[in-house]
């Protein structure tokens, strides 16, 4: 649904897309409700890949537009930059998972950034997330501890 939407909004004329959603953390010291803008996100299966066929599983971001995010958001907020995994299936990555992506740099997990940068992409529109830190998995927190839930 999500391709769908951001296709429309692009043929309708969109003039920049912005996600804004939550994530897993993978950065050890992060915590709940610290924000993330990634400059780009890993998918290996995603509808990203029929809006950027050629694309070897990275999806970037708009640099301008993150850093316009940046100079709003920074002040008031902890953030991070740094790349993001998309992952179809949330609550189906193993501890491996986690443990693996964290040491390759993923500073988090999400469902969406990747299809967002690339059909954006496709239509020549600049995209950008920002996502929150709704449970920091890379310190054993899940979306069902009562940290995240608060």
């Amino acid at each position: 649904m999500l391709s769908e939407h951001l296709h429309l909004a692009c043929l309708f004329g969109s003039k920049k897309n912005i996600l804004i959603g939550s994530c897993g953390g993978l950065k050890k010291g992060a915590e709940n409700c610290d924000l993330i803008i990634p400059n780009w996100s890993f998918a290996n299966e995603s509808s990203a890949k029929a809006y950027q066929p050629d694309v070897k599983c990275k999806y970037e971001s708009d640099k301008f537009l993150n850093n316009r995010l940046v100079k709003k958001l920074a002040p008031k907020h902890t953030l991070y930059r740094g790349a993001t995994i998309t992952f179809q299936a949330m609550l189906a990555e193993t501890w491996e998972d986690i443990q693996k992506w964290s040491e390759l740099g993923y500073v988090g997990v999400e469902m969406e950034a990747a299809t967002v940068f690339a059909t954006s992409k496709y239509f020549k529109v600049p995209a950008a997330a920002v996502l929150i830190i709704s449970d920091n998995l890379i310190e054993k927190e899940t979306v069902e501890d009562d940290t995240a839930k608060k």
